[in-house]
């Protein structure tokens, strides 16, 4: 739906640029046409339908009007889930999403991704209308569910990481120019040859400075025309210091920063080449179950490159489950427990056709992540459950002996290895400034930062996230304290992020080591805004540095290395503060309350979900 100070006809057969999705109640005049302003301010256009008469059912020629549109951007707001229109659009974009790779662009206005992601607060009222209204029709309000569930999975732009409306608009037209820029195809490609002319850069960087022989009307330039108008832009360290000369990967820094692959656009580096392993091992022609078994120490990003390939690729498969912590959990609750967990999640996948037949004639991926012994993984995989033909299997461990192929499991192993130190410094500068490659100023105290990292993903990103936004003061600081020891554990290193946080948050981060790893996000924030620790202190802020994530399923996760270091402050505090053992065990007793009744009977009428701030 899209409003339009000058709408054009709904029966114009041109195909659109854009198509918005929205509910026009509470975002139409706020955010959605200042959008639309600034989308035809750079001559984008977006799809209009105002002038439609709403309706039960979206017509046809609408439909069809989203097909065709080159991108899709969905603003989800607290209204929009009361729409069956906007759901019935939305479920539209997902379809063609996956059948044409439509680009889609969620934005999230005034509402969290996990509210849309698992229909909470405003979205399970109304789910629990649209449940009452089609009952006799439940496939409809799956497969609602299953499109907010699916969109709210794709990267996207949530306001409140913005300052202001202007400032997150700004950010969505500029990056719907670049995608539409990169969906035009070269001549050459529109003939069906693959690849780009020779001086194709050079002929775009002329377009935007033409040389002084062609600003007089001769076609011509000089050799190193690029190199040298690049230079004007950004000139090289050497050059701003009176030196002629550009450095070498300058002109691949600049273009990265434009276009940076995928995985770089989600701060990944060096991923790209496991997930092609894990494309390989999928795509084996064997009928056969096979396992693959991916190894490295903690921090290696194993998990990450996991949830990136079963993010990719498990849409092929007529079941799927990623099974979180089989170590931890298989030691809380018995390989039973997960056995039963990992046949419930593939039987309620899919549709109801598919839900029919049985697992053993289904051809499913599976992904058992952090497997700590042989007799975990040959439990979960070999015995008790029938895989059918085709299925896949991926299994993460630190312990490689877990993973010990001699015993004919898995079937093949692919090893993950520490970053390089072109990765390591892409993927900190990707986390403290936001493209790849540092500043030039701070270019020196990034090489000497990053070595203590060691090469883990894990390490890099947070301490990039650390430093990001920080001076040079705070960067040199920072330098001195690892200095201090010729070569610093990396819990050392950690370390530094948690000193940096103030009082509350580094509660909140002891919080969740103690106890709340693995809890529900709303819980543990309904605790500590009864506990009176909540505004700057919350649990938005531990996110932004990396110290914790949370799920799909609204579940907060520690990475292992992270809670191990966590561990060793608890352990230090509960032996000398008698104050901060009587709150841990007094949050332990709220806890088992808060998740059987009501927060707003626990708290009072005036309870109301915390909204962090940084």
């Amino acid at each position: 739906m899209v409003c339009d100070s000058s709408p054009s006809s709904f029966h114009d057969s041109q195909i659109k640029d854009v198509f918005i999705s929205f509910s026009g109640e509470d975002t139409r005049r706020i955010f959605v046409c200042h959008l639309l302003e600034e989308l035809r301010r750079v001559k984008i256009k977006p799809f209009v339908d105002e002038d439609i008469e709403r309706g039960e059912h979206i017509p046809s020629s609408l439909l069809r009007a989203i097909q065709e549109s080159r991108i899709s951007i969905v603003v989800f707001s607290k209204h929009y889930a009361s729409s069956s229109w906007c759901l019935d659009e939305l479920e539209k974009i997902i379809d063609c999403k996956n059948v044409n790779k439509q680009i889609v662009l969620p934005v999230f206005y005034d509402i969290r991704p996990s509210d849309v992601r698992h229909q909470k607060g405003a979205y399970q009222k109304a789910f629990a209308r649209h449940e009452l209204k089609y009952q006799g029709n439940d496939l409809k309000v799956r497969n609602w569910r299953s499109a907010l569930k699916n969109a709210a999975d794709i990267s996207g732009y949530v306001s409140s990481d913005f300052n202001n409306d202007s400032e997150l608009i700004k950010k969505i037209v500029n990056d719907v120019s670049l995608r539409l820029n990169d969906n035009h195809s070269s001549p050459s490609e529109s003939e069906g040859l693959v690849g780009t002319d020779q001086h194709d850069v050079s002929l775009r960087v002329n377009d935007i400075h033409p040389s002084p022989s062609e600003s007089e009307g001769l076609v011509g330039t000089d050799q190193h025309d690029v190199s040298l108008r690049l230079n004007d832009i950004h000139p090289s360290p050497n050059e701003s210091e009176g030196i002629v000369g550009i450095d070498q990967h300058d002109v691949s820094l600049r273009l990265n920063d434009i276009h940076p692959s995928p995985s770089e656009s989600k701060g990944l580096v060096g991923i790209d080449q496991h997930v092609a392993r894990i494309r390989s091992f999928l795509e084996m022609e064997s009928k056969e179950v096979q396992i693959l078994g991916i190894c490295g120490m903690s921090g290696m990003g194993k998990t990450t490159i996991a949830q990136v390939a079963y993010d990719e690729f498990s849409s092929h498969y007529e079941g799927c489950c990623f099974l979180h912590n089989v170590r931890e959990e298989s030691e809380k609750h018995g390989l039973k427990y997960l056995s039963n967990k990992l046949i419930s999640e593939l039987q309620g996948e899919k549709s109801i056709p598919v839900q029919e037949k049985p697992i053993s004639e289904r051809k499913v991926f599976v992904v058992l992540d952090d497997v700590g012994t042989l007799e975990q993984l040959k439990h979960l995989v070999t015995e008790g459950i029938c895989w059918g033909s085709g299925s896949r299997v991926i299994v993460t461990s630190k312990d490689k002996q877990a993973l010990d192929t001699r015993g004919g499991l898995p079937h093949k192993m692919h090893e993950v290895k520490e970053l390089d130190s072109e990765e390591s410094l892409k993927l900190f500068s990707l986390n403290a400034f936001k493209k790849s490659h540092p500043e030039r100023e701070y270019e020196g105290l990034s090489k000497r930062l990053v070595a203590y990292a060691k090469g883990l993903p894990l390490v890099l990103k947070v301490l990039g996230l650390h430093l990001c936004s920080k001076d040079m003061e705070a960067w040199e600081n920072t330098l001195r304290k690892l200095e201090k020891h010729p070569s610093p554990p990396i819990r050392d290193v950690l370390r530094i992020s948690y000193d940096g946080l103030d009082g509350g948050r580094r509660q909140i981060f002891l919080d969740i080591t103690y106890f709340f790893e693995r809890k529900r996000e709303d819980q543990v924030m309904s605790l500590h805004y009864a506990n009176g620790i909540f505004g700057d202190c919350g649990i938005k802020g531990l996110l932004n540095k990396g110290l914790i994530s949370v799920s799909n399923d609204n579940m907060i996760r520690m990475p292992d290395m992270i809670q191990e270091m966590g561990w060793e402050i608890v352990c230090k505090e509960w032996n000398k503060n008698t104050e901060q053992r009587w709150h841990w065990q007094k949050l332990v007793l709220q806890y088992d309350l808060v998740r059987s009744i009501d927060p707003a009977v626990l708290f009072g009428t005036e309870y109301r979900p915390v909204v962090t701030e940084d």
